[in-house]
């Protein structure tokens, strides 16, 4: 433990991974997996704001953001709204989601800052990248907020993307609209969660 929480301090004090020293960049490689995982909860419980950039940076993770609160927003609206990296974006659509899902524990945005969240994951939904406006569409629908319907119903009836899947038995191609769809599941769930 006493570890791990030394290579935190280090990686705080360097502000990056990629600056550890070559000895300890296997903990930045593909079978690091988990344990960076649990590095980025770790750090992400100290609360020490000091390493929400390198967090924002290297561990774009519900798990690790949600404690900062509101001072985790705006870093996170940054990467969706930069250009580039769509991997990026859609982690930080998850944040944004969690950010917005009604719970009981953790940080739930309110007021201004969930206004803003939801305005961002809707320009989201003009992004050339299906998967971004796959996962946006599902972020809205999480809210449980019924601002979002129209939006939702929009996106159900005219979402461009499209691709041809053939039915198993018959090989007759059917045409498919995967973010379609997802916003009709987000509105079914929604609407099904507000007559509750």
């Amino acid at each position: 433990m006493n570890l791990r929480r030394e290579f935190v301090e280090l990686v705080h004090r360097l502000g990056s991974v990629d600056k550890t020293p070559d000895n300890l960049q296997y903990l930045n490689s593909e079978s690091f997996g988990m344990y960076r995982i649990y590095l980025c909860e770790l750090a992400g419980k100290s609360m020490d704001r000091g390493l929400l950039p390198f967090l924002v940076d290297n561990c774009l993770i519900p798990e690790t953001l949600l404690e900062f609160g509101d001072a985790a927003v705006e870093p996170v609206l940054s990467v969706l709204n930069s250009s580039g990296n769509d991997t990026r974006k859609m982690s930080a659509i998850s944040v944004l989601a969690e950010m917005l899902r009604p719970k009981k524990e953790h940080y739930v945005a309110a007021g201004e800052t969930r206004t803003k969240i939801k305005k961002a994951l809707i320009d989201a939904l003009t992004e050339s990248d299906q998967y971004i406006r796959q996962n946006a569409v599902r972020a809205l629908g999480v809210s449980g907020d019924e601002d979002v319907i129209p939006v939702l119903e929009k996106v159900a009836k005219g979402d461009p993307h499209q691709f041809e899947d053939p039915e198993p038995l018959s090989g007759a191609k059917i045409i498919r609209f995967p973010v379609r769809a997802e916003a009709e599941k987000a509105l079914k769930n929604l609407k099904k969660k507000n007559q509750e």
